[in-house]
């Protein structure tokens, strides 16, 4: 007698999207919807972007931090929070921290960028350098919240975290009726598995495609695996989508909700800043410019638009900035 397969539900749903929703209204802002005509000659579509590069502290990192931390307990909140990240996530918990008057310590990794290590410590953090990649801070920081018991912010895997990122395709569906495709830059891959949930809900027929460098494809192997498998990367221009691991919830929620994640090359993303800012007047960090870079590439001609792009951040370091501008 044969078993009947049971579906095991997703960790986040529509639902959990729209509680965020209402938990961050009002505190975070609602960020803009532009239409990218440069971009929409080279698709043969119209072509958006949704430009969290606007948003506090220059990412969406805000929206899924600031949903975490309304969720905690008085006791929590007395007890500080910890979080690990390369910058983005860093300052999102930060913020959030302060807005419910929380002390929030952040590792970061010492080669990480120093414009966001400044900036977390401007919004009132305590930053701890720890060692010389990501994945070194990664495990020192999991190693001292085991020991201490501490209340951990995780910038990815928290079911919370990811459903507070999918609130901006909420702002966007009150903009736009109609979407072929979303394109969302993708890391450890809360985004676009915040992302995925609402717009499947919200965007009937909708294709969800992930981008990341080539230089870091750990969704793609992880994927490729059907489970999250350590992948070596070399050094990156897309500091923020970096690392050797993705989500074991962020893994199982992309491969069931979304149509793939494409790579793109590190010598293709540099170009992809300077194109918005040279054709759309957007300054947007390298992590955040990989779904241009996918189009101006040609990985999205197979995709139906309208297209939607997620532009986030906005934090650029000026060495980068020089060093984008000295290869154009």
């Amino acid at each position: 007698m044969s078993r009947r397969r049971v579906f095991k539900p997703l960790p986040v749903d529509l639902p959990m999207v729209l509680d965020a929703a209402r938990r961050v209204r009002g505190k975070v802002r609602t960020t803009p919807l532009a239409s990218l005509p440069s971009l929409a000659d080279r698709a043969g579509c119209e072509v958006f972007g949704k430009l969290e590069s606007f948003q506090l502290t220059g990412s969406f990192k805000a929206r899924g931090a600031l949903n975490r931390m309304l969720t905690l307990s008085p006791e929590e909140r007395r007890g500080g929070v910890w979080a690990i990240s390369a910058g983005n996530h860093a300052q999102g918990v930060a913020w959030a921290a302060a807005q419910v008057g929380c002390h929030a310590t952040l590792v970061m990794a010492n080669d990480s960028s120093p414009l966001k290590q400044a900036k977390t410590r401007r919004l009132g953090a305590e930053v701890l350098l720890r060692g010389a990649n990501y994945d070194e801070a990664d495990a020192w920081a999991a190693q001292q919240v085991r020991e201490a018991g501490h209340t951990f912010i995780h910038p990815f895997e928290d079911p919370l975290v990811i459903a507070g990122q999918g609130t901006l395709i909420l702002e966007m569906s009150q903009v736009i009726s109609k979407l072929g495709t979303l394109v969302v830059p993708v890391g450890g891959g809360g985004l676009l598995a915040g992302c995925a949930v609402a717009a499947r809900a919200l965007y009937p027929g909708i294709r969800v495609v992930g981008v990341q460098s080539d230089a870091s494809p750990a969704m793609v192997r992880s994927l490729e695996a059907g489970r999250p498998v350590e992948t070596p990367y070399t050094d990156s221009i897309a500091d923020g989508l970096t690392g050797r691991w993705v989500g074991q919830v962020t893994c199982r929620m992309i491969g069931h909700l979304c149509d793939g994640v494409r790579l793109v090359s590190e010598k293709e993303i540099a170009p992809a800043v300077l194109w918005l800012l040279n054709e759309e007047g957007f300054l947007i960090e390298p992590s955040g410019a990989t779904p241009v870079a996918a189009l101006l590439s040609g990985v999205l001609d197979d995709l139906p638009g309208p297209l939607a792009l997620v532009l986030s951040g906005g934090n650029v370091h000026p060495g980068v900035l020089k060093q984008i501008l000295n290869q154009s």
